[in-house]
């Protein structure tokens, strides 16, 4: 949920000039700083450089500068100051935001989480998913598969 629409946003973090900008804000300075303006990173989450899916999202998206990570050879980006961020790093950041949104909304501190995963997630992303969580300080409970959490929604309202 963004904190300035109150509704699901983009995965978006701009990074510039060591301010971070998330979701609408982030959004709209896309087209002025597109080389540090991180889309779709969770999509490489877990992944190496040279995985189909990485080589496609390349292509896709020509601004960025993709490299292997030195911890675990999945891909880390570097921005137009020389910066890297890998992808565990910009998911943490995205979770530790969301963490902090949460918190503002129930109007106390907000430390534990279910977090859910796509369904296609194989065991080396889901483990790139923990690290991110335990990156942005949060007591993860569980992850989730999201066609499941999207089950137990619904049977909740009946």
């Amino acid at each position: 949920m963004s904190r300035e629409a109150q509704r699901k946003s983009e995965n978006l973090i701009t990074i510039s000039k060591q301010e971070v900008h998330f979701a609408l804000q982030s959004s709209y300075m896309r087209n002025r700083y597109p080389s540090t303006t991180f889309a779709y990173f969770v999509d490489l989450l877990g992944k190496k450089v040279q995985n189909p899916v990485v080589q496609r999202f390349q292509h896709m998206f020509p601004q960025y500068t993709l490299v292997p990570d030195p911890f675990d050879g999945s891909v880390s980006f570097i921005d137009s100051e020389g910066n890297t961020y890998s992808t565990v790093e910009l998911v943490a950041m995205q979770l530790a935001e969301t963490m902090k949104i949460a918190s503002r909304f129930a109007e106390e501190p907000v430390t534990d989480a279910i977090i859910t995963v796509p369904p296609y997630f194989n065991q080396v992303e889901r483990s790139a998913m923990m690290r991110a969580a335990d990156l942005a300080g949060i007591n993860l409970i569980s992850l989730m598969n999201d066609n499941t959490a999207g089950e137990s929604a619904i049977i909740h309202l009946f």
